[in-house]
């Protein structure tokens, strides 16, 4: 049963993820750093309350989810999430490598370059799917260890969690050292587990007038914050939090209103995030080498083309090959 404010968080979530790829000529802008600030760690945080919202409707803890199996958090992560990252990966090095001298980031076509960018996603050939391995990570992390603190009996194994991964997102011993994502798992996990113990305020309607102060606050903080940057790990933790929490807001507010001009895009968020990378990349990197247009307007080519195109094969997907194919073959779509 689809949940409102969830599906909500996840179209506001993936337009922000793809507004902030189409803004890659405006690094140096506020808007830009504002919006990196938070847009991962609001899917990292809706993740998490996924997760928690799932476990609480079958009535399971995370504890008791096993490990391997046909049933296991391990094949339901990999068919989810490492089967898209392995496939899409895999089928876009050649094309890259043909095209690298339109590439920001160019590829050798060689096997080491294949495999180094399956083992390094931050450098692999679509850093946008970084994200996968990461979130991978975070789910077998967080499984394990609740596995691990039931095994020993310790209570309140939920708050212990947040405890740890907030120290490991402040003291992070991985930073920069991005292979297999490790350096990021350790970063996200956070957001992972705030979104698993705050799971209330993304899947709960708040009252009108709660949400409405809360979201101007939250615009209020987040507009005094734009102009100052900081590398302090904590501030930045604080930031995102203040973006999630405004994410939230917004999308208490859109179905308190009972609005509707983005419902065409649910379901679709995740096979956006996939495949926006193909007309965000022709229209950021190859369009401006063979056409001169105003910059703003390839940024908007590149916003509405990374939204219009893989929702387009969402769609035709949904409607043409989902009973004709086999579930594992349109996971890799996002569908």
């Amino acid at each position: 049963m689809r949940n409102p404010l969830i599906s909500a968080l996840q179209i506001i979530g993936i337009l922000l993820v793809v507004l902030g790829h189409a803004l890659i000529n405006y690094e140096d802008t506020p808007l830009y750093r504002w919006i990196y600030s938070f847009h991962m760690p609001l899917f990292m945080a809706l993740s998490g309350a996924l997760f928690g919202y799932s476990c609480r409707r079958k009535g399971i803890s995370p504890s008791s989810i096993p490990f391997w199996g046909e049933d296991g958090i391990v094949r339901s992560k990999v068919r989810r999430l490492l089967l898209p990252f392995f496939v899409i990966s895999t089928i876009t090095f050649p094309i890259k490598a043909l095209l690298s001298r339109y590439a920001l980031r160019p590829v050798e076509m060689t096997l080491t370059s294949y495999l180094h960018g399956l083992l390094y996603p931050w450098e692999g050939t679509i850093v946008y799917l970084w994200f996968l391995p990461t979130l991978f990570g975070c789910f077998i992390l967080f499984v394990g260890t609740t596995k691990l603190l039931n095994m020993v009996h310790y209570p309140q194994r939920v708050w212990i969690i947040m405890v740890m991964s907030f120290c490991l997102a402040i003291f992070n011993p991985f930073v920069g050292r991005e292979f297999l994502c490790i350096g990021s798992i350790c970063q996200y996990w956070f957001y992972f587990c705030f979104g698993y113990v705050s799971m209330n305020l993304f899947t709960q309607p708040w009252s009108v007038s709660h949400s409405t102060t809360t979201l101007f606050l939250m615009l209020a903080i987040g507009a005094s914050c734009m102009y100052w940057v900081s590398d302090l790990a904590v501030w930045k933790i604080f930031i995102a939090c203040v973006g999630i929490m405004m994410c939230v807001c917004c999308a208490q507010v859109y179905n308190q209103r009972g609005h509707h001009f983005f419902d065409f895009l649910y379901g679709s968020s995740f096979t956006i995030y996939l495949l926006s990378w193909y007309p965000q990349t022709f229209c950021g990197q190859f369009l401006p080498k063979v056409v001169e247009l105003p910059l703003p307007l390839y940024c908007f080519l590149s916003m509405f083309l990374g939204v219009l195109v893989p929702w387009l094969v969402y769609k035709g997907a949904t409607i043409y090959l989902k009973d004709r194919f086999p579930s594992h073959y349109l996971a890799i779509m996002g569908i």
